[in-house]
């Protein structure tokens, strides 16, 4: 097998795993509010002289629950997939690493989090 389809393979089960536990609860969406700061009046001369001024609002934006997608994540690096790809890549990638296994781990992990980073931004928009 190559790194392609152990990959795929554990894409294919996180997207699964995300579905089931979104329909069950376990993942939750919360409303998040941010202030950004919003130009309401730009002025600028030739002689050099500007004048900004605005205001902060406050807004508001829908975000996944951090603490559940961590026990997504904890999860998945329980399953049979991601182990194939850990030994994978320990094996094809990390030799030169003091410990393969932990390298292999964290690069396998970070591919982990921008799948599902990217599988929700597109549930959120969808």
């Amino acid at each position: 097998m190559n790194i392609s389809t152990l990959l795929q393979e554990l894409v294919k089960e996180t997207i699964k795993l995300c579905d089931e536990w979104i329909k069950e609860g376990k993942l939750r969406r919360e409303t998040r509010f941010y202030q950004k700061f919003k130009v309401e009046r730009f002025e600028y001369r030739e002689d050099g002289a500007r004048q900004v001024s605005g205001s902060f609002p406050i807004i508001s934006k829908e975000e996944w629950n951090i603490s559940d997608i961590f026990e997504l994540i904890e999860h998945i690096k329980t399953l049979p997939s991601f182990e194939d790809c850990i030994a994978y890549v320990a094996e094809e990638y990390t030799s030169h690493s003091s410990n393969p296994k932990a390298q292999a781990e964290f690069l396998v992990s970070r591919f982990l989090q921008k799948t599902i980073s990217e599988l929700f931004c597109r549930i959120i928009l969808y």
